[in-house]
């Protein structure tokens, strides 16, 4: 066999198999080519593609042609851009943002309205030859003193038998039963109206207003111990510095 003969059967399928070879390795390096085309609205007319040549072709709408050794750019798939009409938009209403609830202020608790309070019973004032001045804190009882009797007195209430009629006449120490006399007078509290209560020997109650009261010296005061033209009451104690003076406290009887 002729040796060239021979060397060409050897020589074609090589030849094939790098033409194949070859072939492959432009495939990879490409890749497919895919000519996407845009989806487009019915309404619309279709989109011309993109055509390589001459510009008589693209108004005609041939397809392009791309060549076998185009660059990779020319590959890659073309979208072209599509104005929407402005009627396919859907109109979404934006809903308006809720305000948050506000809660509502909590009522304010109406305190109930509170009760009128109670008056004090009225002081119950009965018993025998007892004396209450409210005001000054005077709950004593009472001694009879007689108009005949010299001695010096006690630290009690007493009844001078020497006052004249319509004249419960009392008197007291003022540094201990009339202290709370004394001490009213000396402070300013001691006041016109102010009541004293009387319940006698036989436990007849007679309540008393203040009228008026003097300071006098024990001499040539006969006047306090003088009967009275209507109920009265006379007060007295010593005041002063060595008790020189009596306070003489006038009342009338208020009922």
């Amino acid at each position: 066999m002729d040796p060239r003969r021979r060397h060409r059967r050897f020589l074609a399928p090589a030849f094939a198999l790098t033409l194949a070879v070859e072939l492959s390795l432009v495939a990879l390096a490409f890749g497919p080519v895919t000519l996407a085309r845009p989806t487009q609205p019915a309404a619309a007319p279709a989109t011309q593609p993109e055509a390589v040549g001459s510009s008589h072709e693209a108004q005609r709408g041939v397809p392009r042609r791309v060549p076998a050794h185009a660059p990779a750019a020319l590959l890659r798939p073309v979208v072209e851009a599509v104005s929407t009409p402005a009627s396919a938009v859907p109109n979404v209403a934006v809903a308006a943002t809720p305000k948050p609830a506000v809660a509502p202020k909590p009522a304010r608790a109406v305190a109930p309205a509170k009760a009128p309070a109670a008056k004090a019973p009225a002081a119950s004032y009965q018993g025998r030859n007892h004396l209450w001045i409210p005001a000054l804190g005077v709950n004593r009882s009472v001694s009879f003193y007689a108009c005949s009797r010299s001695t010096a007195l006690a630290n009690v209430v007493y009844r001078w038998g020497c006052a004249g009629s319509n004249n419960v006449y009392l008197m007291g120490h003022a540094h201990s039963v009339f202290r709370s006399l004394h001490n009213a007078y000396v402070n300013g509290r001691l006041k016109k109206g102010m009541q004293v209560i009387y319940a006698d020997n036989n436990g007849r109650v007679t309540r008393y207003k203040i009228a008026f009261w003097k300071v006098v010296s024990p001499v040539g005061a006969g006047w306090a111990f003088a009967a009275q033209a209507s109920p009265s009451m006379t007060l007295q104690t010593c005041v002063g510095k060595n008790s020189q003076y009596r306070l003489v406290v006038r009342l009338v009887a208020s009922g």
